[in-house]
């Protein structure tokens, strides 16, 4: 049965976790209101790279180029418009590289998820990952794009072996880079349930919590942004040796 996505519930946490020194992830959340009320919800995270500051400032050029022209932009279904700002979000953050040295090489893995007329729709850069909890089980509705994640698809290890591959992080796409990136889309909109609840994370989540735990954890308490608080401190007891980013919209009964 759908469910409207006029009144969701929206919590979010981000923290430096215990070994970095800066907390290189964004986050954004745009509710259309009022006249832009048809743009329903929006929520985007992103983890940057590229050393210090670098990686922050990269990320924060995502989210803030993809929920200005999300928010401005009338034309196009919601897919087309997001992968039009990932590829704005990508050109901008490359051409501040090139402006100032101390920012070369920076870029950023990005997931975009639009809630508009009952459905969702995602685009999806890096390894920044999304889920879709409905009905006790949890969906991952990304997949990481990296070399270690390629190997898996193709046969040559097992999904089990990829999460625990000391190089599971090697990134084959980012925003920033001097190849344009290659934005994966849902293949069609997704119908939005009653209860279901939506997760976005960074790797500092992801790399640290399985599935299930994340499942568990999202689920066990009413309250979105005490979930958030219990995701972030499982990854912290377990090291929290990146920054951690989550992000919780439930849809209300």
């Amino acid at each position: 049965m759908a469910a409207p996505v006029t009144s969701p519930l929206f919590a979010a946490l981000s923290d430096i976790g215990l070994r970095r020194q800066e907390n290189q992830d964004s986050y954004g959340y745009f509710r259309g209101e009022g006249a832009a009320a048809i743009k329903g919800h929006l929520l985007v995270v992103a983890d940057g790279m590229g050393g210090h500051q670098g990686g922050a400032v990269a990320s924060r050029l995502a989210v803030d180029t993809i929920v200005g022209l999300y928010r401005s932009t009338e034309a196009g279904s919601p897919s087309e418009i997001l992968r039009e700002a990932f590829r704005r979000a990508s050109e901008s953050i490359l051409q501040a590289a090139r402006q100032k040295p101390e920012l070369a090489s920076m870029g950023t893995t990005c997931t975009a998820l639009a809630l508009v007329d009952n459905h969702a729709y995602l685009v999806h850069v890096g390894d920044t990952r999304a889920y879709l909890i409905r009905a006790g089980r949890i969906q991952r509705l990304t997949a990481d794009q990296t070399w270690v994640q390629a190997m898996a698809a193709e046969g040559l290890i097992t999904r089990s072996e990829a999460e625990r591959h000391p190089d599971r992080n090697i990134l084959m796409q980012a925003l920033g880079t001097p190849t344009p990136p290659m934005p994966v889309s849902l293949p069609e909109p997704l119908p939005i349930q009653a209860n279901d609840t939506f997760l976005l994370c960074s790797d500092g989540l992801s790399g640290l919590v399985d599935d299930d735990e994340l499942r568990e954890l999202a689920l066990a308490d009413p309250d979105p942004q005490q979930a958030c608080a219990r995701l972030v401190e499982l990854a912290k007891a377990r090291g929290g040796d990146d920054n951690i980013t989550v992000l919780l919209l439930k849809i209300p009964a």
